[in-house]
């Protein structure tokens, strides 16, 4: 998530013919011929013809027509600007057309309904990336988890036996295995994984989808601040999960910087570091939306904009602008909750509980629904404060989330 906490984590329309209505049809026929008996017999038979046609179609169509329309071609959707979830896995077939009677109503977001999601174990709680001492996590009023490694039984256990869930981390690390190489990383156009590679990591996804124990799991993390794009890539992943038969929506992460005052009074955004990281936005892969913007290395608490004024607006219309749907894909927010003060090449400023309980509170504003704190702990080596050792930042979360928990009691869960 953070270069300098986790070092080792980051580092077409369907064309068819148009049909041709019966009195078209036979109009066309007819003028084409002269004489009355000719003209007479030629509607005639194109009337017949068109019953017939639709007479075939009209008792409901079959299974292969459902499948084709259901599962259409990847490569013919997407230039409608959506690819339907689960079909990049599945082999391309010549679409076939639609009945007549249903071709005005397919329109890009109906070709392929989206199955339901679950979202219970993620909306309407309140965690922490790094969570390892589960008890006194859940006495801080946490009952979410998001670790890089996933747990193990014993953590696992520990966790249900607090009421915690937890976001499973093992696909997102599982394609960073495969998309390291430089060209990925820095690939503005979409990013081609090797058949052998690609192959390889999906056979590792079906494997872990069919080893985890739903139970505990509120999504899965699929993509967290990567710059280059491999959308296809995450929604060619995001079909793996359809396919296991499971209900378990994807998280994915986009980070960022918070606002900063400068010195000379100018304001320092990250707008077009986030548009970069953006790009792996897709309605088709994300079925959850967490933003995590930090302070700049270097900034100073006084002169960060924790309240997000203008940075949240900014980042919504933005994933609107991809696609992104509030209503469809929850929010989760992250508050920071970490700092490296001494670090020599990212020193960071500490928040304050007014801090944070500011931050956590605006997040729940803005429509979040659920919201996961950076960190409980990290690896950071050197002096560091985060919510396990800092009672102060503990405080601002604990109030933050009182505030989240009012406004969540007044909106309808997702």
């Amino acid at each position: 998530m953070h270069g300098a906490t986790l070092t080792s984590n980051r580092t077409p329309p369907i064309r068819c013919a148009r049909p041709v209505g019966r009195t078209g049809c036979a109009t066309m026929i007819a003028r084409k011929v002269s004489g009355g008996l000719f003209v007479a017999v030629a509607v005639l038979v194109a009337a017949g013809l068109v019953s017939a046609f639709t007479g075939r179609r009209s008792a409901g169509p079959t299974d292969r027509d459902i499948g084709a329309r259901s599962l259409p071609d990847t490569s013919t959707v997407r230039s409608q600007g959506r690819t339907p979830l689960g079909v990049a896995s599945i082999p391309s077939r010549a679409p076939e057309q639609p009945p007549p009677s249903q071709e005005r109503s397919i329109s890009p977001t109906t070709m392929s309904p989206r199955p339901p999601r679950d979202y219970s174990r993620l909306v309407h709680r309140v965690g922490a990336y790094n969570v390892d001492s589960v008890a006194a996590a859940s006495q801080a009023g946490l009952d979410l988890a998001l670790n890089y490694a996933p747990p193990n039984p014993l953590l696992a256990r520990s966790f249900a036996d607090h009421g915690f869930t937890y976001v499973d981390t093992f696909i997102e690390q599982a394609i960073y295995r495969y998309v390291r190489p430089q060209r990925c990383i820095q690939s503005v156009d979409p990013c081609a994984l090797p058949a052998q590679s690609k192959a390889a990591l999906l056979a590792e996804v079906r494997q872990h989808l069919s080893d985890v124990d739903p139970s505990l799991v509120a999504a899965f993390y699929l993509v967290d601040d990567y710059p280059g794009n491999i959308r296809d890539l995450l929604i060619t992943v995001r079909g793996l999960i359809d396919e296991a038969g499971l209900r378990i929506p994807t998280l994915c992460a986009f980070g960022g910087m918070l606002d900063v005052r400068q010195l000379n009074g100018k304001l320092k955004t990250g707008d077009r570091a986030f548009e970069r990281i953006g790009v792996n936005f897709s309605p088709d892969a994300c079925d959850a939306v967490a933003l995590y913007p930090a302070p700049p290395a270097g900034s100073r608490d006084d002169n960060v904009d924790w309240s997000m004024a203008r940075l949240l607006p900014a980042r919504r219309a933005l994933l609107s602008k991809l696609g992104w749907d509030p209503g469809r894909e929850p929010l989760v927010g992250t508050p920071q909750t970490f700092s490296h003060p001494v670090d020599k090449h990212r020193p960071t400023p500490t928040p304050t509980d007014a801090d944070v309980e500011t931050s956590t509170t605006a997040f729940c504003r803005a429509g979040a629904s659920a919201v996961i704190a950076f960190a409980w702990s990290d690896t950071y080596a050197g002096p560091k404060e985060v919510l396990e050792n800092d009672p102060d930042m503990r405080a601002g979360l604990a109030r933050g989330r009182r505030r989240c928990m009012a406004i969540w009691a007044a909106r309808p869960r997702p």
